[in-house]
């Protein structure tokens, strides 16, 4: 009888024969990169923390993977600040970066761009801030003498502008940003 009823038995033999294996090394950094997210979330979030100290516990083998967890948490803790309050951050996760890399030199140097991007980004953003605040009133001014716009529609336009300017200014320095992570992650 061909249009017999398959039992669950016989679906999940058929599913799990759809399977690929998982080579040894994938499943390796399976499990040990969270342990390297998890030391480099330690480091972040304790100044006492003593990130090679803790990298100089892992094994030989599992070293590679668990540097990679380190890098992809401290590389998502470098972000573009409006002001001078994730200065700490970014400057702990870059001397985290140096710490778990080989090539210190190369990281140094990279690092150095990247804080200087970081910089470059701050004073734009202020002089972006404060041009757009001067061009926004000049035009409100223009304007006053037009049928009355309320405060609060003034406001939201204000807002919505403002949203899209930063936007754009962020666009353009995230890409930059981006490009450097990625030659950090580049590096041994």
């Amino acid at each position: 009888m061909e249009g017999k009823i398959k039992t669950a038995l016989e679906k999940a033999l058929e599913r799990a024969a759809t399977f690929r294996e998982i080579p040894l090394d994938e499943i390796e950094r399976m499990e040990q990169m969270p342990r390297g997210r998890a030391i480099a979330a330690a480091y972040i979030n304790n100044a006492g923390y003593d990130i090679k100290g803790a990298l100089d516990d892992v094994s030989s083998e599992s070293r590679t993977y668990v540097i990679e967890g380190c890098q992809e948490v401290l590389l998502l803790n470098l972000a573009l600040s409006a002001d001078e309050s994730a200065d700490d951050l970014n400057r702990r996760a870059m001397e985290g970066i140096i710490a778990i890399k080989k090539d210190k030199k190369q990281a140094s140097d990279i690092l150095g761009e990247m804080d200087q991007l970081l910089n470059y980004y701050r004073q734009s953003l202020e002089q972006t801030r404060d041009r757009f605040k001067q061009d926004f009133e000049n035009r409100s001014q223009m304007n006053r003498g037009r049928p009355t716009r309320g405060r609060d529609q003034e406001i939201m336009e204000f807002r919505e502008e403002w949203s899209n300017v930063l936007r754009q200014l962020n666009e353009r320095f995230e890409t930059g940003l981006a490009e450097l992570k990625e030659r950090v992650k580049a590096i041994n």
